[in-house]
This record gives C-alpha cells, sequence and structure tokens, in this order.
C-alpha cells in the first residue's frame, strides 16, 4: 500500500452505513432506467444473492457492484479521493480511526 501525503488527499464525502454493509458500482447498474425499461437491482434479490454467497470474508461481485461488509458495522464513514494531476485517482473509505493513518 502505498503511503499518501496531504496535499493528494481530499476528503470528499461520508458513506452512511444502516445495514452493515456498503455497496460500490455505477448506478446504471443499479437504479431503474426507464427509456429503456430497465428496472434496476431490487435490494431483496441482491440481499439474497449477497447471502448465498461467502459474504462475510470476502466482497461479493454481484450484477455490476461488489457489496461488502462493514468491520463495525452501522456508522458514518468518512470518503477520501486521491488526486494525481487534479484527477481521482483512488477513493478510500476510512473504516477506521483517520488519525491511525498517514493520510
Amino acid at each position: 500500500m502505498k503511503t499518501y501525503y496531504q496535499d493528494q488527499v481530499e476528503k470528499v464525502g461520508e458513506c452512511w452505513v444502516d445495514s452493515g454493509t456498503v455497496m460500490v458500482g455505477d448506478p446504471c447498474y443499479v437504479l431503474p432506467e426507464e427509456s429503456t425499461g430497465d428496472p434496476g437491482l431490487d435490494y431483496e434479490d441482491l440481499l439474497n444473492k449477497w447471502k448465498e454467497s461467502d459474504y462475510k470474508d470476502n466482497p461479493v461481485r454481484i450484477e455490476g457492484v461488489t457489496v461488502f461488509m462493514t468491520p463495525w458495522g452501522d456508522g458514518v464513514y468518512p470518503i477520501y479521493a486521491v488526486k494525481k494531476d487534479s484527477k481521482i485517482v483512488r477513493i478510500i473509505i476510512d473504516f477506521e480511526d483517520e488519525e491511525d493513518y498517514d493520510y
């Protein structure tokens, strides 16, 4: 893992968790699309597929998104962007105390 410096890292938001899980993916694979009739992902279907997998130990890719458990359950976790040449090249969701790390 690389060490990042303050001038490369910027807090860009927060990840609010109320299910003990986080999902990362492009909204076009999740949200309904009226023009094509695509209903998007059904939350219950997604949870059932996720629960059928080895979800407790590993992130799971389902329907174009990645789903994983947070280490501490529910909460509000800071999101940081690592930038290179003013472009976001990496996103960090910090599930630990941010003061414990060098970024």
